[in-house]
């Protein structure tokens, strides 16, 4: 397709996640440098640690869901825009949780 890069999650391989029990699958778009997307899969009781975001980050929730810090309850369908240079989590899943993620340095 002209114009479009079209990565299926298939041709990604599970890799480890930011945390020790979580994976990952990583997308690259050859036209847009500087951008990436993740799907991030955090099993029942998993948490991934505070943070610094190195870049612009929009995440969904596919499945499931997650809390941040003090208790705030993000459900499955729930949009989280994160400023580059922001500092954010701890995230928890008490059930588990499908998260795609995409990062941008512009």
């Amino acid at each position: 397709m002209d114009g479009v890069d079209v990565l299926a999650s298939e041709q990604a391989e599970w890799i480890q996640g930011p945390s020790a029990r979580s994976r990952m699958k990583t997308f690259f778009s050859p036209s847009m440098p500087g951008a990436f997307a993740l799907v991030i899969e955090l099993p029942p009781g998993e948490t991934l640690e505070r943070h610094e975001e190195p870049l612009f980050e929009i995440g969904y929730i596919l499945k499931g869901s997650c809390t941040c810090g003090e208790g705030a309850e993000f459900p499955e369908g729930t949009f989280l825009f994160t400023p580059k240079g922001s500092v954010h989590g701890p995230f928890r899943s008490e059930h588990g949780c499908l998260l795609l993620c995409v990062k941008f340095d512009r």
